[in-house]
């Protein structure tokens, strides 16, 4: 495999910022020397990913992920070290020389099982084929005069790289396929064929204009296909059916366009539909996003929560739209941290509607001025359809609007519109306060229910093996401290490095050690997030991030170094580390590891020296 010169490497990393990369995927804030935020590898409420920017490095202290800007990339991008390294110089404009990245492209893959890279291969081919036949093609034709009728022009059908599947060539696609190496096998797996009654394969998406769906990186992994001709019974939209690269309930429609612009701090505008999405981008607004037709998912906001605190919902005004935005609201509120807003566009129209109506200079004033909080909205909603000079209807209003203020945690907020309900409806605000504290208590003790009773699938899903708060032996607390003292203090390096019987006796601290020597050889000082650009086992870089986030007292006490090695020494006797270690060489031949056999034995033989000296 081709490989980037160190040098090259060394340069890159020493002249991006890891904050200023992770912080295009993960909102941060600053807490004494650290940055957090909600880990973008699962799903949670609390912040427990950290990124210290001192040391240029990053560790969740609740899933175990960890390492340097590179691994992050590689990481949450599904890429290989040298594609990783590419997008970390182009993030940075640090320019590269064309013959570097040209032999690192020649060798570069991804990190994606071989079935899951082919799938992402047909992906791009399919979005390829669709786009050509859209825009160069006679099969394509109605489609794009269809396309252009809505107003939308070829620098915009560029820009998202719509689509036909053509109604007369149903088989293009397979042929397509075909051609470039994929197995029928493959191709029935991947969501984008249907099998005819004679067994042969044929689209599934015929006679639809094809918007591409991509996901946070820009990678095309499903479509959504929008019927040219209505047909009876049949759906307006078709999406692709779920993938190893797809799902639904997680991806959100332009998020990978959208995320720079919510990242500059606009919040994000989340939309019904593609065409209101495309609409708003049309007319300037380039931080939309919608869900893929269906109604907005937990997961989707924990995606939304991890680059932005302000979300604002715009749907259309109709009655469906209104009742998807008070689904959404209910579904957002009970985050801690977010802050909600309502857009109402006038008249019932969708965001599409209104831009051809009005322009983009109104379209972009209306998103920006006519935004409501959360409990305006829900004032207003729950009145529809009920007689508020009835008595029933206006219980049953107050019992919803209290419900809705239940979840909302600012206590000025609450106060004013409790004050308002006790205005109109001649009540008492404290009366109205108790019955409120009534309901929190009783949502309070469901959500604790919800909580014992679901299994956390999405966290499962995406995050690697979760971690417990270790309890470490007191030899194992000895030799993390040393390791710390050796990152720290050259002085102590040296002098553990002069003596030649010294081992470790966990393998984690041994293994660790040994790379920490070979890092040595052709330097001469410690950098983290270098030496974890050297330690390719996520195992090992767990325990070096851990070391690097634990508090030790500075500077070192007076005979800590060799409390650590008595420690060490005394705790665990030598017959014991080479029993250990005689035991993993059994298993590493049996596994035929030639490297850790080599690794041990070197180890042994330091110990078998320490034996014959004492």
């Amino acid at each position: 495999m081709a490989r980037i010169p160190t040098a090259v490497i060394d340069r890159i990393r020493d002249e991006v910022n890891i904050v200023d990369v992770i912080s295009k995927y993960v909102q941060l804030r600053k807490e004494g020397q650290n940055w957090f935020g909600l880990c973008p590898f699962q799903t949670e409420n609390t912040p427990s990913f950290s990124v210290r920017e001192d040391k240029q490095f990053y560790y969740c202290f609740s899933c175990g992920r960890s390492g340097n800007v590179f691994r992050f990339v590689q990481e949450i991008e599904h890429c290989s070290f040298v594609e990783a390294v590419i997008k970390v110089a182009d993030f940075a404009n640090i320019p590269l020389d064309e013959q570097v990245r040209n032999a690192a492209n020649s060798g570069q893959r991804t990190s994606l099982s071989g079935p899951d890279q082919r799938l992402r291969k047909m992906y791009a081919v399919a979005d390829d084929l669709y786009h050509h036949v859209l825009v160069n093609t006679a099969l394509g034709e109605p489609a794009l005069k269809y396309v252009h009728e809505r107003h939308l022009d070829d620098e915009i059908i560029e820009e998202f790289h719509l689509g036909f599947a053509p109604t007369a060539k149903q088989d293009l696609l397979v042929e397509v396929l075909h051609e470039q190496g994929f197995e029928d096998d493959e191709m029935r797996k991947s969501g984008l064929f249907v099998t005819g009654r004679d067994g042969k394969l044929r689209d599934r998406f015929f006679g639809r204009v094809m918007f591409p769906l991509r996901n946070e990186n820009g990678h095309v992994i499903a479509f959504s296909g929008r019927i040219l001709e209505k047909a009876p019974n049949t759906p307006k939209y078709l999406n692709s059916p779920e993938t190893p690269l797809f799902n639904k309930r997680r991806v959100l429609f332009n998020l990978d366009k959208a995320r720079e612009a919510i990242r500059q701090g606009g919040g994000v505008i989340l939309f019904e539909g593609f065409m209101d999405v495309i609409a708003a981008y049309r007319a300037g607004v380039k931080n939309g996003v919608a869900s893929m037709g269906t109604s907005l998912t937990n997961e989707q906001v924990a995606v939304l929560q991890r680059l932005t605190t302000t979300i604002n919902v715009c749907y259309d005004g109709d009655e469906a739209g209104q009742r998807a935005i008070n689904r959404a609201l209910g579904l957002m509120l009970p985050v801690k941290g977010l802050q909600l807003g309502v857009i109402t566009l006038p008249a019932g129209l969708d965001p599409d509607e209104y831009l051809q109506k009005y322009g983009a200079e109104k379209f972009q004033q209306t998103l920006t001025t006519t935004r409501e909080s959360p409990l305006a909205f829900f004032m207003r909603y729950y009145r529809q359809g009920r007689n508020l000079a009835n008595e029933t209807d206006q219980l049953a209003y107050l019992q919803d609007v209290l419900r809705a203020i239940a979840q909302v945690d600012n206590q000025m907020e609450v106060d004013l519109y409790l004050g308002r309900l006790a205005k109109e409806f001649h009540l008492s605000q404290e009366q109205l306060a108790l019955q409120l504290a009534g309901i929190r208590q009783q949502a309070g003790v469901q959500r604790q229910e919800e909580r014992q009773e679901t299994p956390r699938e999405f966290a499962q899903q995406y995050a690697a093996a979760p971690t417990q708060r270790e309890k470490l032996s007191r030899t194992e607390r000895a030799e993390r401290l040393l390791l710390h003292r050796m990152f720290t203090d050259d002085a102590v390096r040296e002098r553990i490095f002069a003596d030649d019987t010294f081992t470790f006796p966990h393998e984690v601290y041994e293994e660790i050690y040994v790379h920490f020597q070979g890092y040595f050889q052709d330097r001469k000082e410690f950098n983290v997030a270098d030496f974890l650009t050297l330690v390719a086992d996520q195992r090992l870089a767990r325990v070096i991030n851990a070391i690097e986030m634990a508090h030790y007292p500075e500077p070192a006490p007076d005979g800590e170094v060799d409390d650590c090695l008595a420690v060490i020494k005394h705790d665990y006797p030598i017959k014991e580390k080479v029993d250990k270690i005689k035991q993993e060489i059994a298993d590493a031949k049996r596994a035929n590891d030639q490297d850790r056999i080599v690794m041990l034995l070197t180890s042994l033989v330091k110990l078998r020296q320490q034996e014959q000296d004492e």
